[in-house]
């Protein structure tokens, strides 16, 4: 199968197998190699920016939620991460921009509630 991946997907497919595997350490390097390819990768950056928040490493976090968010994308773990990692780092107006900004693009989306 890895003859037929490119290095892209190679290492996206093995940054998430380690992160489920515990392999932590593994799995950033994996995923930071995905987004040195391709800077784009949303499902990378998602889960980067997920993995560093759950160590409590919330300025990383932050930088990738924010340029998630700068990107526009529409995911509601985004926006609920980067309020969430705000509020760790006790940006709590920050915090709250960001809820609120969720709220207006995805009126109808329960969990900015």
């Amino acid at each position: 199968l890895s003859d037929r991946l490119s290095d892209r997907e190679r290492f996206y497919v093995e940054g998430i197998y380690r992160r489920y595997h515990g392999d932590v350490v593994g799995s950033i390097e994996s995923l930071r190699n995905v987004l040195a390819l391709d800077p784009d990768h949303i499902s990378s950056r998602q889960t980067l920016a997920a993995t560093y928040q759950e160590l409590e490493r919330y300025m990383e976090a932050a930088a990738h939620y924010e340029e998630l968010r700068g990107r526009g994308v529409p995911l509601g773990n985004s926006y609920i991460g980067l309020s969430q990692t705000y509020q760790a780092l006790g940006e709590f107006d920050k915090a709250i921009d960001v809820v609120q900004e969720f709220l207006r693009r995805n009126p109808d989306d329960a969990r900015g509630y």
